[in-house]
C-alpha cells in the first residue's frame, strides 16, 4: 500500500491534511483538520481532489521516486469523470 499525503491552508488559522492511498487497484482518502484528532474518510473522491493527487505523484514521478503507470491509471479515472 502507498500513501500520498498533502496539505492545503484554507485560511489563515485552518489547515486541511490530505492522505491518499492506493491498494488492490482503488484509491481511499482521508481528511483531517490541524485541530481536529478524528480522520475522516471519504467513499469517493472529488475530481478536484484527484486532480491535487495527480499533482503530488507527477512531481514525485518527476523526482524518481513514483511510476508513470499509477499516474495513467489515475489519469484513465479521471477522463471517466468527465
Amino acid at each position: 500500500m502507498k500513501k500520498h499525503t498533502w496539505h492545503e491552508v484554507l485560511d489563515q488559522d485552518q489547515v486541511m491534511y490530505y492522505e491518499a492511498t492506493h491498494h488492490a487497484g482503488a484509491w481511499k482518502l482521508r481528511t483531517t483538520l490541524k485541530e481536529d484528532e478524528d480522520w475522516t474518510y471519504h467513499d469517493t473522491i472529488s475530481k478536484e481532489n484527484l486532480l491535487k493527487l495527480r499533482e503530488i505523484l507527477w512531481n514525485k514521478y518527476q523526482r524518481g521516486r513514483g511510476s508513470h503507470a499509477i499516474i495513467a491509471k489515475l489519469d484513465k479515472q479521471i477522463a471517466k469523470l468527465d
